[in-house]
Order: structure tokens, then C-alpha cells, then sequence
């Protein structure tokens, strides 16, 4: 069939699946082939919007179930995203240059990783990345040599010139020089490679991107070549680049380190572009709810306990829904009962989570409720304290629950990787299987409910002793403990942007990051939050990235009033453009670019809550879009699986981040990405980085003493009575 049919008319199995890919109720079929004896279909289909991963495994699954297939693959097409190529200026016809090999050049350049060795006559543009021109004095000739690249790929230019040709060339090609090329494409026995014999050769223009928005904005988030292995960024050409734009200020935030601040500050004051000095940090946050007893209780260590575990279909607690709940009621030397049930989470099982738990959609089917699912397991549990691994994680999700059907749930609850961090400190990593391990208990299916649960109760039955030993009596007392063992210097670290405000806020940060490298530093130089809060003055504090602790928290679904508290000890919120964060998209972790949008609005709506501003930033790590092949070499380099990926996190113009932004209204687009920066850069003083005067040691009577010095030698080695000249 070739007819475009509605797909929920072929396929009416699928309804409830309305919602996936912009709805389903827009989308329509073109073309459906089945291979009856391999019992296979594949499924063409257009969408509104592009499927993620999950959707398609689940629709996929769903047609197979129905129509009892072995195989069976879907070909999406959907409306294609603008692209996000930096607008170039109108080449305005032939290239235009002074002649430096023979004649004009007429033809338009093509890109280089266009070229073959049928590619016969043609012209390319580019940079001069490396001369390697050579005389041949003994035959009164010479070799033009140099690669030229356009970032798409490069070549050699390459050509033998005899005795009699002009060989003047040579002296007139540099590295660095932007040159129009026309030749032939050939292969070099000398070489081994494709190469480019040049006919022509003339002196380019480099094209560099315009800002001409009436007013401009400024980049609060920008890394140099200093944030090693990530970014590539030059001092020099990006406060140039900002001059050029015509933006008033420009801040440096590199991972962890200071060392572009000389040049960066040299470099500003050359192009009178004002610098904001700062850095990305690495944020733990040693202080709030970094306990190992969330909540009071007087309760004996001999209570009764009720170890748990969840299982879901996704890692944000107000989107994803629970699929299993796991519990073991226990003592410090038994078992007493169990609690196991599925939940129906009213949706689809994304294929990777059935892959990590076995769970699938078969088994939650006639399951119970979410709520009533609460409901048994709040029976279940009554006034005891409940245990978990990573706590927060799993009652943040059932709390959420709890909220959406008006149930009451707030348990004392302890937190056994709080307790592993601070009672095994010879550990270096703390998953639930790597303690277990390590504490010698018996293997268990790892990633199912009730077998994590009963890990999780063997686990507290070993610690209960070790605390008790430590002086422990009550719940409370496991509290006090936890804090005299922990280490300030381990748990998760978030991004935080730090901008300095005033020379005092420059005099902090140094402290700072000294101090997070000669005492903090754990994989990283680490700033924990007691740190920050003891030498905050003259700073500016910044939300940062999708690593920061704010976005991660807007991402787990965390409810308002937790997003609230931890927004309330930021100075400004900061949202970046949707490319940014499109590997969450890519990875299945959200299901389209519609889900990054509502975060960015959840942080803004937030920011206005909270009457704190938030800023738009490009997160810099390259200069221009093209650059970004060079990065993905050094995320190779640090072997990472996704190297490959796109991620433009370039310097953006004032009119690129208004049309990044243009989701959010015309006037809401204008105030993150123009007013809030500049009003951010407003506050800011300009800093002399180095002072211009000298400061010699000043030792008292230093004039007199020396005199006295000099004529007590003079006396002593010619007499009371020297020679004039002395």
C-alpha cells in the first residue's frame, strides 16, 4: 500500500497511545510491507513530531503483540527542525582578492569534504593551517607547499615550480592566511594522498558572523582553552569576536581554574571589552539535605524497620510513574515480613528499562493502582522509619504520588548510601552491589524491588552494630554520628557559575579554588557549600547548566517547594538554548525538544516566583560552529561512547540566542537573553586584574642604613681620605 491512511485507522490497537510523537491522531501511514513466512512488518508513517526511541519501541512492541509478529521496524518521517547553520554573508558573486599565483578566480569554492580524485578542476576557500614550501637550490627550483582547510576537511596544495616560473609565491603565503584556491585534484606519489596542484591562487576574506541587533547581550557562560580536554576557546579571538559584536562585557567561567584571567584581562582592555571574571565550579553541597536520618525519632536502634525499593519507568518523579514496590519489615537480627506488588503505571515500559529491570508491560498488566498501590504500602509500613539506598530518589518518587492522590506520607527515613559514604570510607564508589560486595552479603538480582530491598535491610543489619559501638541509641544519635564521620569532600558534585562582583569577591574566589584543590579535591576541585557561604561576598552566584543542581532537580521532577528552596540561594537562574541538552533527547531520557522547552519554562516561571532574574546563555566551549569537529577529537580523546554527537555550544550572537529562544514570546525571548545579562554585567565592577604601580619591600631607615653601608666600605678600602673618583 502507498495511500496515506491515519494511523490510528490501520492500527486502532495503538489509541492509547495518543500522545506519543505529537499525537497520533496526526499521523498517517504511507506504506506498510509484511513479510508473512519471517512473520515481520515494517511500517512507514508519517508524525507530527519526531518519535523518540521509547515511543518507537513501544509501538513497535504494541504491533507485535497484536498481530503475533516476530520483527517488526518503523521508518519515521516528521517535520524537520530549523537548522541551526550560522547564517553566512552573500559570497556576492565571484571571489574577490589580490592575486598571489596567476590569474583571477572566477569560479565559486567548493567545500572540501566534497573532494575525490574525480573531482578534476576546481576552487576551494579556506585557512592556512601549515606552509612547508621548500627551495631546491641545485636546480633553481622550488616546492609550493601548505594545507588549507575550511572545517570541513583539508588538503595539501601542492606544486612542483621549475626554473623559469615566478617562485616569488613562496614568500607570500603564511600560516594563518585566508586564501581562494583553484586546481586540480591529483594524487601524490610523494605525498601518498590526495592533493591539490594549484593554477590560481588569490588572498581571501575571511567571513565572520554579523551581530547587528540594535542592542547586544552579553555571554555569562563562556570556557577557554583552559578548561582542559573541553573547550578550545582562545582569549584573544573571543574578546575580539565580542568587540567586533559590539557587546559591552564578556565573563570567563572555565571549569575549575583562573589561568585565562591574564589574558582575558589584557585582551579586554585592548578592545575595551569589559571582562567578568569567574568559574564554573564544582558544587557539593555538604549542608542541606545531606543527612543519613531525613526527619526526628527518638525510636531505640531495636525498632522495627522496613527496608524498600522502587522500581519505575524513568528517573522524573512527576512524569514517570512506578512499575514495582519491594519492602522487608526487619529488625537488627531478623526478618520479619515482606511487601511486594507491581503497580500499573498506566503507560508504555521504555525498552531500556525493561532491559535493566525485566520488567515488562505483560507483568504490570491488571496490576494495581498507583494509589492503591500507596495505599497497601503505607498500610504495610505504619509509624516504622523506612530504609532505602539513595533514599532521597525513592521517596522523592513516592511522595510525588502520595501528592497526586491526596494520600499522607512523611516517614522518618535513613538513607544507607549516606551511611555507606561515612562507615566505608575505604570504599570509592557506593552503588548498592558494589557495598553488598564489599560487605561480603549474598548475591541478588540486582534492579528488582524486593531483591534490592532485602540488600538494603542486610546492609542497615550490618551498620546497626557499628553504630551502636560509635554510641548510637536512637535514630537521632545515628544522625549526630553521621555527621562527625562524613567526608566533607565526597558525594555528588554539581556545576555552579561563580562571577566576581568587586576586588573583594576576586580576593574569595582565589580562596576559593586554592583551597578546593589543597583541601576539597576529590576527581575534582571541589567547593563544598559551608566554603561558598564563608567567603560569598563580592560574589555572584549562578544556577549553570544541565549539570547544575537546579536543572538536574527540575529533570528528577522535584516538587515546587523543593525546587523553591534550592533556587533561593541563587543570585540569577540560567537556561540555555534546546541544543544544548538534546543528547537527553537522543539518550531517551526525555521524550521530545517539547520536554527541554518546559524545563527552561519551569526555571523561568521559577526565577520570576522567586523575583530573581534569569539569564540566557550559550555555554561556550568553541568559537565558531565549524569548530566543533575539533572538540568532539577531544571528547574522543576522553573516551566518551557519544563523541560523535552534536552539540553546537558555540558563541552566539545577540540575534542566534533571540531565535534560540523564541519559544518563550518575543518579549520574554528579549529579557533573558539582552535585559537580564546586561543587568547582570551592570553589577559589575570593572577590575585592574594587575596593578599598575610597583610594590617594593619597605624596610625602615632602609636610605640612611645603606649610605652608611657604602661609605663604611668606601672608608675601609681607601682610607679616611679617598680619591675623587671614588
Amino acid at each position: 500500500m502507498n495511500e496515506t491512511i491515519p494511523f490510528l485507522t490501520i492500527f486502532p490497537g495503538c489509541s492509547d497511545f495518543e500522545t506519543m510523537a505529537g499525537g497520533l491522531d496526526k499521523a498517517y501511514v504511507t506504506k506498510v510491507q509484511i513479510e508473512t513466512r519471517e512473520r515481520r512488518m515494517t511500517v512507514c508513517a508519517w508524525f507530527a513530531c519526531m518519535p523518540s526511541p521509547v515511543e518507537t519501541d513501544a509501538i513497535c512492541g504494541r504491533l507485535k503483540e497484536e498481530y503475533a509478529l516476530d520483527a517488526c521496524s518503523l521508518t519515521a518521517d516528521y517535520p524537520q527542525p530549523k537548522s541551526t547553520a550560522v547564517p553566512q554573508e552573500a559570497s556576492g558573486g565571484a571571489p574577490t582578492g589580490s592575486v598571489l599565483f596567476g590569474r583571477a578566480i572566477k569560479k565559486r569554492p567548493v567545500a572540501m569534504n566534497t573532494l575525490t580524485l574525480e573531482s578534476g578542476r576546481v576552487c576551494v576557500e579556506g585557512d592556512v593551517i601549515d606552509v612547508t614550501s621548500r627551495t631546491v637550490a641545485k636546480i633553481n627550483s622550488a616546492v609550493l607547499s601548505f594545507d588549507l582547510t575550511d572545517r570541513t576537511n583539508t588538503i595539501r596544495v601542492s606544486r612542483f615550480l621549475h626554473a623559469g616560473e615566478d617562485k616569488s609565491v613562496l614568500e607570500k603565503i603564511n600560516t594563518g592566511d585566508h586564501l581562494i584556491v583553484q586546481g586540480d585534484v591529483v594524487y601524490s606519489k610523494y605525498d601518498d594522498d590526495m592533493v591539490l596542484e594549484p593554477h590560481s591562487i588569490m588572498k581571501g576574506k575571511r567571513t565572520v558572523r554579523r551581530d547587528d541587533a540594535p542592542e547586544k547581550r552579553v555571554e555569562l557562560h563562556m570556557h577557554t582553552r583552559f578548561s582542559t580536554m573541553d573547550a578550545l576557546t582562545k582569549p584573544k579571538a573571543i574578546v575580539e569576536r565580542a568587540a567586533y559584536w559590539g557587546m559591552p562585557a564578556i565573563a570567563v567561567t572555565d571549569h575549575g581554574v583562573l589561568q585565562a584571567f591574564p589574558d582575558m584581562w589584557k585582551e579586554g582592555k585592548k578592545n575595551g571589552v569589559k571582562i567578568i571574571y569567574g568559574c564554573e565550579i564544582y558544587y557539593l553541597n555538604d549542608m542541606d539535605g545531606n543527612s543519613a536520618v531525613i526527619g526526628k525519632s527518638n525510636l531505640p536502634l531495636d525498632t522495627e524497620f522496613v527496608a524498600f525499593d522502587i522500581e519505575t519507568t524513568g528517573l522524573n518523579a512527576q512524569h514517570d510513574r512506578m512499575t514495582e514496590i519491594g519492602a522487608i519489615r526487619f529488625t537488627a537480627d531478623r526478618v520479619l515480613d515482606r511487601f511486594t506488588t507491581f503497580v500499573d503505571p498506566e503507560r508504555p515500559i521504555p525498552a531500556e528499562i525493561t532491559d535493566l529491570t525485566g520488567i515488562r508491560d505483560s507483568d504490570v498488566a491488571g496490576a494495581p493502582s498507583e494509589e492503591e498501590a500507596m495505599k497497601r504500602f503505607i498500610a504495610f509500613i505504619g509509624d516504622r522509619p523506612i530504609v532505602a539506598h539513595n533514599a532521597h530518589f525513592d521517596v522523592g518518587f513516592m511522595k510525588a504520588a502520595a501528592l497526586r492522590h491526596g494520600l499522607r506520607f512523611s516517614p522518618v527515613f535513613l538513607d544507607t548510601l549516606a551511611l555507606s559514604q561515612a562507615l566505608l570510607p575505604g570504599l570509592k564508589r557506593f552503588k548498592l552491589d558494589i557495598v553488598s560486595n564489599y560487605l561480603e552479603l549474598p548475591a541478588f538480582n540486582h534492579h528488582r524491588a524486593t531483591d534490592d530491598a532485602e540488600v538494603v535491610a542486610r546492609i542497615m543489619g550490618k551498620f546497626l552494630p557499628v553504630l551502636q559501638q560509635q554510641g548510637a541509641k536512637t535514630l537521632d544519635d545515628i544522625e549526630s554520628i553521621y555527621h562527625t564521620l562524613r567526608r566533607t569532600d565526597r558525594g555528588r558534585t554539581y556545576h555552579m557559575i561563580l562571577l566576581v562582583k568587586n576586588r573583594k569577591g576576586l580576593k574569595n574566589l582565589y580562596e576559593m579554588v586554592s583551597q578546593s584543590y589543597l583541601k576539597y579535591f576529590h576527581r575534582n576541585p571541589v567547593v563544598p557549600k559551608s566554603l561558598l557561604i564563608q567567603h560569598r561576598e563580592g560574589i555572584l552566584v549562578g544556577s549553570a547548566c544541565g549539570m547544575g543542581e537546579l536543572y538536574g532537580a527540575v529533570m528528577r521532577g522535584a516538587s515546587p517547594k523543593e525546587l523553591e528552596k534550592i533556587a533561593s540561594f541563587y543570585d540569577y537562574l540560567e537556561i540555555q538554548p534546546i541544543c544544548n541538552n538534546a543528547f537527553l533527547v537522543e539518550n531517551g531520557r526525555v521524550r521530545d525538544v517539547g520536554v527541554l522547552q518546559d524545563y527552561n519554562r519551569t526555571i523561568l516561571e521559577l526565577g520570576r516566583r522567586l523575583g530573581k532574574p534569569v539569564i540566557a546563555a550559550s555555554d561556550v566551549h568553541f568559537l565558531d560552529p565549524e569548530d566543533e569537529q575539533f572538540r568532539k577529537i577531544l571528547q574522543a580523546a576522553k573516551k566518551f561512547s557519544d563523541a560523535d554527537r552534536d552539540c553546537p555550544i558555540y558563541f552566539r550572537t545577540t540575534e542566534e540566542m533571540l531565535e534560540e529562544f523564541a519559544y518563550l514570546g518575543e518579549e520574554t525571548a528579549r529579557e533573558v537573553v539582552v535585559t537580564n545579562t546586561r543587568a547582570i554585567a551592570d553589577q559589575i565592577e570593572e577590575i585592574e586584574l594587575l596593578p599598575k604601580e610597583l610594590f617594593p619591600p619597605k624596610i625602615e631607615n632602609s636610605a640612611s642604613q645603606l649610605k652608611e653601608l657604602v661609605y663604611e666600605k668606601m672608608h675601609r678600602l681607601y682610607g679616611e681620605n679617598p680619591p675623587e673618583i671614588v
